[in-house]
């Protein structure tokens, strides 16, 4: 039979639910807490939304457009080029 371990709970706040379970070999327990959240910091400086798309990768709120990036066809042209001499050759 193995040890039980026990790890201490890291937050700060209320418990606010516990919900203990068996699976026929082990129980666990579920813990729910309401915790205080930090405040978020204050907007400094220009911001910047973006769009991301299909055709374009992203496009950006000054209407900058970031293409997508096509590695899949260059890959299959440059496996095309690597494949086309073996394809000529009679395996007889």
């Amino acid at each position: 039979m193995s040890k039980p371990t026990y790890k201490e709970i890291r937050f700060e706040g209320e418990i606010t639910t516990v919900v203990v379970s068996n699976d026929g070999i082990r129980w666990y327990a579920a813990i729910g807490a309401d915790t205080r959240t930090a405040p978020l910091p204050k907007h400094q400086g220009d911001g910047v939304g973006i769009d991301i798309g299909v055709r374009t990768f992203a496009t950006l709120s000054d209407r900058t457009v970031l293409e997508n990036p096509r590695t899949l066809s260059s890959a299959l042209s440059a496996l095309r080029r690597v494949v086309k001499p073996a394809r000529r050759t009679s395996i007889a």
